[in-house]
């Protein structure tokens, strides 16, 4: 050994093979858990979508029974947003969401009813069933 620490004037490092074995680990490991990642990803924007789904409906229920008058619930053209006749601000559904909504909206009366709808929100390719309740004005979620 010399003074300097090194022995048979090798230089301290990594070789070749060793950066490709640590290389080979970092993809596998990457591998596993971008699947993961990418589905509770999915998950996170399948519920802030029934979340805004279910506030839009409650919003709109609410409205209607306040003003004694019929509030519409519709989809912009864009299928982006929730919009209501109430004037009440849009609200915006997460990016990868979709709805199936009735082109001209659903119907909330001064009353409490509405008109039933069973209609679906989709993500990425998961797909979670719902129910407008006609007499409570309400949105059930299936399993």
């Amino acid at each position: 050994m010399s003074e300097t620490g090194r022995t048979g004037g090798h230089e301290a490092g990594q070789t070749l093979l060793e950066m490709l074995v640590a290389l080979a680990i970092m993809t596998l490991v990457v591998g596993i858990a971008a699947p993961v990642i990418g589905h509770l990803l999915a998950r996170r924007t399948m519920v802030e979508a029934q979340g805004t789904l279910a506030i839009g409906v409650a919003q709109a229920h609410a409205d209607a029974i306040a003003r004694a008058s019929a509030v519409r619930l519709t989809i912009a053209p864009q299928g982006d947003r929730l919009m209501t006749s109430a004037g009440r601000p849009d609200r915006r559904l997460p990016a990868g969401a979709s709805l199936d909504w009735p082109p001209d909206g659903v119907v909330f009366y001064g009353d409490g009813t509405t008109s039933t709808w069973d209609g679906a929100i989709h993500v990425a390719a998961k797909t979670r069933r719902f129910h407008l309740d006609a007499t409570r004005g309400r949105l059930d979620f299936g399993a």
